[in-house]
């Protein structure tokens, strides 16, 4: 089975071995009586607490970003897992928007997906909340862009809560925050799943290039 490994630069552990180093020297300034370090004795103690609550964020991060089966492939998130059918894909690639004369790319790899319902029905709630908030900046980019071309939209830029396919589908809430926010930007990049180039350990390109080769064995 293949995978692609998680972007995981500092394991939580090692976060977490320095927050309580931090701490113990915090504590021990201040049980020492050091009256002209006090104050820095408590922004010690702070930031310790802060350290551990971010390593236990790292801990919460998968060690695995996808994993390949036969005819899907899972993306894997801290705040939940996403299937994706092979044969709902129709292209993956690296998300680009204009900027001036040229076309940038921005740390996203982009899915374009045949029946992107499955989709909004299937991920976790969670996992759907998360990204709304993660990919603010996408949306905000994208957004810009579409102003720079003088057809700004602030539908595009503000998240509606409620989303109605063509086939009747009505959702709402979250999920229908993620079902409009995914149809604006597909209208605007191209796709309607982003996965951020943070999330994995390669190049976008070279990420693209796994998921196409996987793919293109089911189409």
């Amino acid at each position: 089975m293949k995978v692609i490994k998680a972007n995981k630069q500092i394991e939580g552990n090692v976060i977490r071995q320095c927050s309580i180093g931090l701490l113990l020297l915090a504590l021990c300034y201040l049980l020492i009586g050091a009256e002209s370090h006090k104050v820095y004795c408590f922004v010690g103690i702070g930031l310790s607490f802060a350290l551990y609550w971010f390593a236990r964020e790292m801990d919460r991060v998968p060690a695995i970003a996808f994993t390949f089966e036969k005819d899907h492939f899972v993306f894997h998130h801290k705040s939940g897992d996403l299937r994706v059918a092979y044969e709902n894909i129709v292209r993956v690639d690296v998300v680009s928007i204009t900027q001036g004369l040229e076309r940038r790319q921005i740390g996203y790899i982009g899915i374009k997906l045949r029946a992107p319902e499955l989709m909004y029905e299937e991920i976790p709630l969670r996992l759907a909340s998360r990204l709304l908030i993660e990919q603010k900046d996408l949306q905000v980019r994208a957004g810009k862009e579409q102003c720079s071309t003088g057809r700004c939209d602030i539908d595009t830029i503000v998240d509606q809560v409620e989303w109605r396919s063509k086939s009747g589908l009505i959702m709402t809430g979250v999920a229908g925050m993620f079902a409009n926010r995914s149809e604006v930007l597909n209208r605007q990049l191209g796709f309607h799943f982003y996965i951020s180039e943070q999330a994995f350990d390669m190049q976008s390109v070279k990420a693209v290039q796994i998921i196409r080769e996987q793919a293109q064995k089911v189409w």
